[in-house]
């Protein structure tokens, strides 16, 4: 009995040693390239001396990039981290840092911690430069107007800068008739009249460079240029062709929506002045605006065919052809640019994970000792909405009759519920208590989790009596054997 009671003082006096804190850790660089294997930190170095154990936090797929020693601490590769596919599957941004974060749970015999270690992924030149197609067809005809100019295609390289596409060049460009522009986007402007009869194509080798100078890789198309005979007036948009339309569209727009009519116009006659709409190839490459967008070819309405998805995708880029039915028309090209606006259509997620001395069951019901002092962590929460600005920020707000416990916040979306009474199982056993979590949209969503608190008993009580009055009693001598002289009854509250 003694022994037992040692052991329980000795666990009580530990459990109440164990501090809680939220460390955020400095940024750690990392190449994309890292090679599997690759340490990435060692946390024993940064931490006090103890017998620690360490656990991801982090929930999101971003965890299985990473391995993690559960004793020493060491982080290393676990698969590599291309950069362009994390922002293909969302865990980074594409158009600028690629900035992630590990959530670790860091305990020792007299130390908690929750570890928060951002990771930055630097992009290497892994990735070369590429046209859509080896050969490019032009047509134009034999008198089109001077300085007229005509867009080439662009090349693609998913790296950043300075290693993705820096310039582009025409070799040997020996024809006097056209002036290379390699500003973006790169065309070909016609300087002299162009006569067919003279000659019929032009060639060129038109080239990408990507990288930095010291480094630089190029990707090369074939560019053929037909002048053919005149079909003298080409189909004008309405709009300036010049700049891109912009039309800002919310992810919950209906589906047949007709979004806006590219109206262009032809002053010929007859066929060569009937216009038709077309996607241009460069646009039908793309096969996710295909799957959204449908252009009526005869009067340039732009129809929504599914739903929008923010969280997907959020711009889509539209290069939209006219042309007329007659012989040797020339295709007019203008651009216009959908950017999605977020709407509050995710619900907030929470993320639940306990201390060591505390069971948490089925994610709803919590035990504790009894004797668990005052500031104790119970549990630690994070939340998360896929939305943007207001409708992805996050408030948690506690639910509780009586004030037994207090949620403190760590950062945005990081929360510790901590004990703020001591407890007695035989005054009252069992608590309940909710969570509200919801975002800052309108009208927002949210959610309502709820928790029972149960107490696990320790032998804190003394046995009694049920009355406290001496007791005398008188026998009769020569009784039998075993006879019951008086009951007594002896209580305790464990």
């Amino acid at each position: 009995m003694r022994l037992c009671l040692i052991f329980w003082l000795w666990l009580i006096i530990n459990i109440c040693k164990i501090k809680s804190q939220y460390i955020r850790l400095s940024t750690v660089n990392c190449s994309e390239l890292s090679a599997i294997g690759t340490s990435i930190i060692q946390l024993l170095d940064i931490l006090p001396s103890s017998n620690w154990e360490f656990s991801f936090l982090t929930q999101t797929l971003i965890k299985s990039y990473f391995l993690l020693d559960d004793l020493k601490g060491t982080i290393i590769v676990k698969n590599l981290l291309d950069r362009e596919n994390l922002c293909r599957l969302n865990l980074c941004s594409c158009l600028n840092q690629c900035l992630i974060k590990l959530e670790i749970n860091a305990i020792s015999d007299i130390y908690s911690y929750i570890l928060s270690l951002p990771i930055l992924i630097y992009d290497e030149n892994d990735n070369y430069c590429y046209f859509l197609n080896d050969i490019y067809y032009i047509n134009i005809t034999e008198n089109i107007q001077l300085n007229t100019r005509i867009i080439l295609p662009i090349a693609y390289d998913p790296d950043l800068p300075p290693n993705n596409i820096q310039s582009y060049y025409l070799l040997e460009n020996n024809n006097k008739e056209f002036y290379f522009d390699n500003q973006l986007p790169p065309s070909i402007i016609i300087i002299e009249q162009l006569d067919r009869e003279l000659k019929e194509k032009y060639y060129f080798d038109y080239c990408a460079y990507e990288g930095i100078y010291e480094k630089q890789r190029s990707c090369c198309m074939k560019i053929i240029l037909i002048i053919t005979d005149i079909n003298d007036n080409s189909a004008k948009f309405q709009y300036d062709q010049q700049l891109p339309l912009i039309l800002n569209l919310s992810e919950l727009t209906p589906i047949n929506t007709e979004l806006i009519q590219m109206k262009a116009f032809d002053p010929d006659y007859g066929h060569n002045g009937q216009i038709i709409y077309t996607f241009s190839k460069w646009t039908l490459n793309d096969k996710t605006i295909n799957q959204l967008f449908y252009l009526n070819s005869h009067n340039g309405s732009i129809i929504l065919l599914k739903q929008l998805d923010y969280e997907q995708r959020n711009n889509y880029e539209l290069q939209i052809q006219a042309i007329d039915l007659g012989l040797n028309a020339i295709p007019t090209y203008t651009t216009v640019i959908i950017q999605v606006i977020d709407e509050n259509d995710c619900i907030p997620e929470i993320f639940i994970f306990t201390p060591t001395d505390v069971q948490l069951i089925n994610n709803s019901s919590i035990y504790i000792m009894e004797n668990i002092t005052i500031n104790t962590a119970l549990l630690y929460l994070t939340v998360s909405d896929c939305d943007t600005g207001d409708n992805g920020y996050v408030t948690v707000e506690l639910i509780c009759s009586n004030s037994i416990i207090e949620l403190e916040k760590v950062n945005n979306n990081t929360f510790i519920l901590i004990t703020k009474i001591n407890f007695d199982r035989e005054q009252k056993s069992s608590y309940s208590f909710s969570l509200y979590i919801y975002d800052h949209g309108k009208p927002n969503n949210s959610l309502k989790k709820t928790f029972d608190l149960y107490l696990i008993d320790i032998n804190d009580c003394f046995p009694y009596f049920n009355n406290s009055i001496n007791n005398s009693f008188i026998i009769d001598e020569n009784n039998q054997e075993n006879i019951i002289i008086h009951t007594f009854q002896v209580y305790d509250n464990d």
